[in-house]
């Protein structure tokens, strides 16, 4: 949390956003400025953080344009009309995260799941595809089933005639999922998974083009999203190939321990080679190192590791998350069918957690809206 602040009386938020209290109340109840909140609708109590307040002004002042930059926080936040600058959708089909590494226990669903939270939380449309016959991502929230009613389905359509596959068909099996939510205001999607999915990756993976079944299914959907984000398995083969396929960006995941580097260095080096055959070039756009121990000499010499691989595939520094230890929130918040942002025991101790998904996230958004707002002004000079 170096260098991020933690907000939790309104008088220190106001002073951070150079504004009265009952402007302040209005820009954290509206949402405009990220926040969590707790208590009562009477006496009600905000946590924000230096980084969700300045997502929003960087929001802002890209939605401004060049034309009237304020120059005081205080200006930035009274500027009108904020909510329709908001308001304004983004057509443009989602972007797709492929979230992996070949090595089990790494934190994979925990960080495809938490960062699809930061997502929601700033509003976005969010469906999170899970590719792990485990459907720990599926069951992160409840403890349905989800057989019979999962992405398998899909897959086995493809294998029989992939122009059944529709919009309407791909849409009967997502399931949205009320419960991801910030402050019951935010959901999430969820295209699951089920046991028996690998055998049927398996059985279509010998066909010619089955590595191209993801992507056309996630083509019927792209317009209703901003982000999908796809959980892979612990294993090479056909899930990640297809969702390398598929996807936009990668988000590697590991820990300071040796098989993590161990399936680091493989997922790098099969992502490589794919994109070899298929002539593709995936961007490598974030890494996640989760349960650092600063005290450990062999957790520094594994870290290095880890970071001069994704330095060497391009990942850039501001991209590279470390978090120290493992933050309790993140086991309790699993055991209880909940966001992390919904489990608000300690919301200081959450806000802490959550900041490198935030951030990501926050990265995330403002390139969508910085290239809608790019595209918009290409075409208004034209």
């Amino acid at each position: 949390m170096e260098g991020n602040q933690i907000f939790n009386t309104i008088e220190e938020i106001k002073a951070t956003l150079e504004v009265n209290e009952k402007r302040a109340v209005e820009l954290l109840s509206k949402e405009l400025v990220p926040c969590i909140t707790t208590g009562t609708e009477k006496r009600t109590r905000y946590y924000t953080t230096t980084n969700m307040i300045g997502h929003t002004k960087k929001y802002i002042e890209i939605k401004m344009g060049e034309k009237d930059i304020p120059h005081t926080n205080r200006d930035i936040f009274l500027k009108e009309p904020i909510d329709e600058m908001m308001d304004e959708a983004i057509t443009d089909p989602a972007v797709v995260i492929t979230v992996t590494n070949q090595k089990g226990g790494v934190s994979k669903t925990t960080n495809t799941v938490t960062i699809a939270t930061a997502l929601a939380m700033l509003g976005q449309r969010v469906l999170v595809v899970d590719l792990d016959p485990q459907a720990q991502s599926s069951t992160y929230f409840n403890d349905d089933s989800f057989i019979g009613r999962s992405i398998m389905l899909l897959f086995r359509e493809y294998d029989m005639n992939k122009d059944n596959i529709t919009k309407e068909l791909v849409e009967s099996v997502i399931h949205t999922e009320e419960g991801i939510s910030i402050n019951g205001k935010f959901s999430i999607d969820i295209l699951p998974s089920e046991l028996r999915l690998g055998r049927t990756m398996e059985a279509i993976a010998r066909n010619f083009g089955s590595h191209k079944a993801l992507s056309l299914i996630l083509d019927q959907v792209k317009n209703e999203y901003d982000f999908i984000i796809i959980d892979t398995p612990p294993s090479p083969g056909l899930p990640l190939i297809s969702s390398m396929y598929a996807t936009d960006k990668v988000v590697l995941s590991a820990k300071p321990t040796q098989k993590s580097l161990e399936g680091l260095e493989m997922t790098i080096e099969e992502i490589k080679d794919f994109n070899r055959e298929v002539e593709k070039e995936t961007q490598m756009d974030a890494i996640f190192i989760n349960e650092f121990n600063p005290i450990l000499n062999h957790h520094h010499r594994l870290l290095e590791e880890s970071v001069g691989h994704s330095r060497k595939i391009g990942i850039p520094e501001e991209r590279e998350f470390v978090s120290k230890l493992a933050p309790t929130i993140f086991e309790t918040s699993q055991e209880a069918k909940v966001s992390i942002l919904d489990y608000l025991e300690k919301p200081k101790d959450t806000l802490a957690a959550f900041d490198p998904f935030f951030r990501y996230a926050s990265y995330l958004v403002l390139e969508r809206v910085e290239k809608a707002e790019a595209e918009k002004s290409m075409k208004k000079g034209a």
